[in-house]
């Protein structure tokens, strides 16, 4: 039997193009901001490895569709999340589509039912029907991937408990961590 780790180490090895987009994308944005991009990049470390273990708040998302669910309802059984912006022109198209690619290959070859969910951080353009849009684009149904949205304050505290990064920029993107994590 295939432990979930194993799995997991498939779903990262995938993905691990999009995290050289990543640190250069906040390394340029850390240089345009006047901050040096090591030491900003290191303090980013820090709070998402500081976020490792700790317990996942309640928090009311709202799906694709527009209904509103419980984070908490995803307890229970391991599940991955990760946090995009649907406006994004590179990296977080780029990890969707490889997770989407790893976790196809994981159900095919193992039979294994991924949970996943997928957060839209800019709650100004990141309407459910965005997120049904940008999840189109990867899955045929939204069978075991949930692609979800939340008022301000929620997102907020649902970022800082996983210790996720970003920052709108004036360009009207944003710059931000590519990260997905194992709830369990």
């Amino acid at each position: 039997m295939i432990s979930l780790r194993t799995i997991i180490a498939s779903v990262v090895t995938v993905g691990i193009l999009t995290a050289t987009v990543l640190a250069r994308g906040t390394e340029q944005h850390d240089a345009r901001a006047g901050a040096k991009p090591e030491s900003a990049a290191k303090e980013r470390l820090i709070t998402a490895e500081a976020a490792v273990g700790k317990k996942v708040g309640s928090y009311t998302l709202i799906d694709q569709d527009g209904k509103q669910f419980q984070l908490a309802d995803f307890g229970g059984k391991p599940y991955m999340i990760n946090f995009v912006y649907t406006n994004c022109s590179h990296a977080c198209p780029l990890l969707t589509s490889n997770l989407a690619t790893a976790i196809k290959n994981v159900k095919k070859e193992l039979g294994v039912k991924f949970r996943m969910v997928t957060v839209g951080f800019d709650t100004e353009q990141d309407t459910p029907g965005a997120m049904k849009q940008f999840g189109s684009r990867f899955v045929e149904r939204f069978d075991g991937w949930t692609f979800a949205t939340a008022d301000r304050a929620t997102m907020d505290a649902l970022t800082s408990n996983f210790g996720f990064y970003y920052q709108k920029e004036e360009s009207g993107g944003f710059a931000h961590m590519n990260m997905v994590s194992l709830v369990d």
